[in-house]
């Protein structure tokens, strides 16, 4: 049975999956980000060589500089559908099945970073891009739904743009060695970010983000934008994709650490 769900044929396919789900975020999304105010994803500044470096010389590296201590950002942007995603408000009975899925319409994220507690972040709405009709069975495919908050959207106050911050400081507690713990976690470990739909409290699907392009190797801030693609539980399909930005600030410790 063809979805009732109607798709703008002038959005083009969304992009090919990789190796790794995983590619820059054309052009293109970010002109349509840029225009919905959302700031920092022209501002690509990471890799600095870490990506291809032996893990020794990399680790070497962030050991040496001075500052110790990092505030890590982990902001959400948007969410691409594929060609098979159904809105609820339009689906019929046999409308789910292999090929279709529902687009949930609000969304929280849960993972674990670092030897930090879980995260489970507050409910996140998409936002329709811009010219969207308002009719609400017209999904266009293949371009970004804008994440906001949803308390932003209640109250109008406080910040738009779903945000996490976490500091990893060395002098903190006395975990002297906390800093290069974390560059190795940087260096070989990737986050797994699990997407929930916040009506159904039905589990949507998972990325894998690395982070080693977060390593600084000597620098004071690093940041990229990325796309990875959504895969769904069973591992069978992409549902699409989740544009995410990451930056990694260095900054003295609070607290002077013990010379060696």
């Amino acid at each position: 049975q063809q979805s009732p769900t109607k798709h703008t044929a002038d959005y083009g396919e969304p992009q090919q999956l990789n190796q790794y789900h995983t590619r820059e975020i054309s052009r293109a999304d970010k002109a349509l980000l840029t225009q919905a105010g959302i700031k920092g994803v022209l501002d690509n500044v990471g890799d600095y060589g870490a990506i291809q470096m032996e893990e020794g010389r990399a680790l070497e590296n962030e050991e040496k500089d001075s500052l110790k201590a990092s505030v890590v950002l982990i902001q959400f942007l948007a969410i691409k559908a594929s060609r098979h995603a159904i809105f609820r408000d339009s689906i019929k009975p046999f409308d789910i099945g292999h090929d279709n899925y529902e687009l949930p319409q609000k969304v929280y994220f849960t993972y674990n970073f670092f030897d930090l507690p879980t995260t489970k972040t507050e409910t996140i709405s998409l936002e329709k891009p811009q010219g969207a009709p308002s009719d609400a069975s017209v999904l266009k495919y293949g371009v970004p739904y804008y994440l906001v908050r949803e308390a932003y959207l209640k109250t109008g106050t406080d910040t738009k743009e779903p945000i996490l911050r976490y500091e990893i400081d060395p002098s903190v507690d006395q975990q002297f060695s906390r800093h290069v713990d974390f560059a190795k976690y940087l260096y070989a470990k990737s986050l797994t970010i699990d997407i929930w739909d916040a009506e159904s409290l039905m589990l949507f699907g998972s990325v894998k983000v690395p982070l080693r392009e977060l390593m600084r190797q000597g620098k004071q801030i690093t940041i990229y934008s990325k796309e990875f693609d959504i895969i769904e539980p069973n591992f069978m399909r992409s549902k699409g994709s989740l544009q995410v930005l990451l930056k990694n600030v260095g900054k003295q410790p609070v607290n002077e650490l013990p010379k060696k």
